[in-house]
């Protein structure tokens, strides 16, 4: 990138994403404007990724890539690519989601306002719904868990302020697969924050994202290890109702994920069980609902699930 000062990154950490990356570069670049780089960050892919990258950048000037001689982890690669980041800002994609039209020009006019924001959330495909006038700043992290209701979850919606960033020590939270989360509940205590409906991001919707992810129901795991993460947080810095808000929103799903995770080959074995009762035992719905849905015969989901797929063939 040349002289002009970098005011956010677009930084994209990825393995093996070949599918997805030409869509979500393209979703990027159509978009760039003055002050904005983008960062590929390949966490050592077994696919050519370079090539891919390279297509954009024999047509663009402010892009960078960088590749790990070995595979870090997702936390690690998004700790690196934060690291590696000349923005100010840094909007970490996910390399099979896409930027909105529109979407870099509303982060860099929140930035403007709000240079001291440690975190800005920008909206999804599963949107908040805030009451009127209740966009915008937000004073501590009670007030930004209860605006976005823990939906930053989904990396895409997150632009992170590296000076910020480089004064946590996320280090308790790597190889969790929520270094962003153990970022924000540990930033967000000292420093405002910004929340915006403005709907920034999506999926990449042609199947290829659906593929990668949770075939085998490791979404659920991903699940659990969100809650031990947010179980850390500090008491006197949440409220209660913040942190149950975080257990709900994640077991919110489980009627529908359960049966769709066991279907598509979760296996539930005792130490799995274990974990669910260790995490949720304060929760009656859990044992009233969760539970019986955790025991039924995998069989029975996956017969339902195909017939639920042939209804629509």
């Amino acid at each position: 990138m040349d002289k002009q000062h970098c005011v956010l990154t677009v930084a994209i950490p990825t393995f093996n994403g070949a599918a997805t990356l030409n869509k979500a570069l393209d979703s990027v670049m159509s978009e760039l404007e003055a002050g904005v780089e983008v960062l590929v960050v390949d966490n050592c892919s077994d696919q050519d990724l370079k090539a891919i990258f390279s297509e954009h950048a024999g047509r663009y000037n402010n892009l960078r890539y960088l590749r790990n001689s070995e595979n870090i982890g997702f936390d690690r690669n998004v700790d690196l690519a934060m690291r590696e980041a000349k923005g100010d800002f840094v909007w970490v994609l996910g390399d099979d989601d896409i930027i909105l039209p529109g979407g870099i020009r509303e982060v860099l006019s929140i930035i403007a306002a709000n240079p001291e924001s440690g975190a800005i959330y920008v909206d999804c495909p599963h949107p908040i719904k805030l009451p009127k006038g209740a966009e915008g700043v937000c004073r501590g992290g009670d007030d930004f868990f209860a605006r976005t209701r823990f939906k930053n979850g989904f990396v895409s919606t997150n632009v992170f302020n590296k000076k910020l960033w480089s004064e946590v020590d996320v280090s308790k939270y790597l190889d969790t697969g929520w270094v962003h989360m153990g970022f924000l509940m540990e930033a967000l205590p000292r420093s405002p924050s910004y929340v915006t409906e403005h709907m920034c991001v999506d999926y990449i919707r042609d199947g290829t994202a659906a593929m990668r992810w949770g075939a085998d129901g490791s979404f659920i795991y991903a699940g659990l290890k969100l809650i031990r993460v947010v179980r850390q947080m500090p008491a006197k810095f949440y409220s209660r109702r913040t942190r149950r808000m975080a257990y709900g929103t994640v077991k919110g799903g489980y009627w529908r994920n359960i049966p769709l995770a066991k279907a598509k080959g979760l296996q539930i074995g005792l130490p799995l069980l274990a974990d669910f009762a260790c995490l949720y035992k304060g929760f009656l719905t859990f044992w009233v609902f969760d539970l019986p849905l955790l025991l039924c015969p995998s069989v029975v989901f996956k017969i339902l699930y195909k017939l639920y797929k042939s209804s629509f063939r």
